[in-house]
């Protein structure tokens, strides 16, 4: 393994190689991506892709590229993409949600505050698509 010698080596083979890299990484839910789509997305830059290899930023398993494990992880933890549920946190959402809110909103004699409790149901951090 080829190990980055300061963070100025790592950001700039990054750097090379982010047109490929966010690539794949947005495809990382395919578990097929081909070498030859890699040097299509770099102009047919070879030099890059085995920089990224030998660099083991990427992986090679036949005719496929696929983004090493340390760097897809780190990759989805600065990102907060990572896919994983944790079904106690979401428990916990909606029980404060159901416990506070809801029941708030239905004791509510005004519109008014109604109208107050429905906007903090919606601004719910739980209850946001994630973009």
């Amino acid at each position: 393994m080829n190990h980055f010698n300061s963070i100025r080596e790592l950001l700039n083979t990054l750097s090379r190689g982010h047109k490929l890299l966010a690539e794949m990484f947005e495809m990382r839910k395919s578990l097929s991506y081909k070498y030859e789509y890699a040097l299509d997305v770099l102009e047919n830059n070879e030099d890059v892709i085995q920089l990224l290899l030998s660099k083991n930023i990427i992986r090679q398993n036949g005719t496929y590229l696929e983004l090493d494990d340390q760097f897809l992880k780190f990759f989805e933890e600065i990102l907060e993409v990572n896919e994983e549920i944790n079904t106690s946190c979401i428990n916990d959402n909606i029980k404060q949600v159901k416990d506070e809110y809801m029941l708030y909103y239905l004791q509510a004699n005004r519109d008014s505050n109604r109208y107050k409790y429905l906007k903090a149901v919606k601004s719910y951090p739980f209850f946001q698509p994630h973009i």
